[in-house]
């Protein structure tokens, strides 16, 4: 069972390497931990889904956890909670968003976005905002402010919504259907995204660390990162759709992932998988 080498995570981990070492280190003089180690550390935990950042790394003083952290993402040094916070606080974020652009590249490349071309013109892209953590007692000078919360309409006493959509694109007998369907498909982003987000295991709304500069976007957009390389390998990686197609829900399929990184050292992210997929032949290394 093999799926495209350049589409596997240890390629797409290496292409998440390549920009992270781009990353200007704004310590100076001799350093404990590298600047890729802690951005792929927690890359690392958004990826495997863990919901704090503080228990993860705990878990990674076992030998054999920060032994997989090594295998599987390639992390020379591992930084303790409060050293990685800070300096993923000062450290510049921007080439984070780049890697969205590598992996759809990659994507286009491979024609896996000819499936979502759309009247073949383009592709169909649905943009929307959701808020991701809010508060009223931790701020920094790059929060955003939201100053009304007057969202609702009412008609004749009663609270109502209504939604509709524009096009310039002339409308044909031919292409109506299709323009209609593109229309409704605007709820995607609420229910394959937004909610996947919020409700299956990413954990968007949770604040990993707030910080004084870039610390919360940083997170932020990690676990964008993740999301997206998730999608990515459940379009195009073979042997992930089959180890996924054990798992009733997103979240008890990462809950086994973790489990079974805790108990068993392995070379790399096929070989976790098919572990899972046959617990019994497949070997320690």
């Amino acid at each position: 069972m093999h799926s495209k080498k350049h589409l596997s995570f240890p390629a797409l981990r290496k292409t998440i390497s390549k920009r992270l070492e781009q990353i200007d280190d704004p310590r100076r003089g001799k350093v404990t931990y590298a600047l890729h180690d802690c951005f792929m550390s927690a890359f690392a935990m958004m990826f495997l889904q863990d919901p704090s950042l503080l228990q993860f790394q705990l878990r990674l003083q076992d030998g054999l956890q920060r032994n997989n952290l090594t295998n599987l993402f390639h992390v020379g040094t591992i930084p303790k909670d409060s050293q990685l916070r800070d300096l993923l606080d000062v450290a510049d974020n921007d080439p984070l968003y780049k890697l969205f652009a590598d992996s759809l590249n990659i994507l286009q490349r491979s024609r896996y976005l000819d499936l979502f071309r759309f009247l073949d013109t383009g592709y169909l892209l649905a943009i929307d905002g959701s808020q991701y953590f809010g508060s009223e007692k931790l701020h920094c000078p790059k929060c955003l402010a939201k100053t009304s919360t007057k969202y609702s309409l009412m008609v004749k006493g009663k609270r109502t919504y209504h939604n509709s959509w524009i096009t310039n694109m002339p409308v044909t007998d031919n292409n109506v259907t299709k323009l209609v369907k593109a229309g409704r498909a605007r709820w995607k982003i609420e229910n394959e995204c937004f909610n996947t987000l919020k409700n299956q295991g990413y954990h968007i709304e949770h604040n990993f660390g707030h910080g004084n500069n870039n610390l919360s976007m940083t997170f932020f957009l990690l676990n964008l990162l993740a999301f997206l390389v998730h999608q990515i390998l459940q379009l195009t990686d073979r042997l992930y759709q089959k180890c996924r197609k054990g798992f009733s829900s997103r979240i008890e399929f990462w809950n086994q992932l973790r489990c079974t990184l805790r108990v068993m050292t392995f070379n790399d992210f096929d070989h976790l998988l098919n572990k899972i997929i046959d617990p019994l032949n497949v070997r320690p290394p």
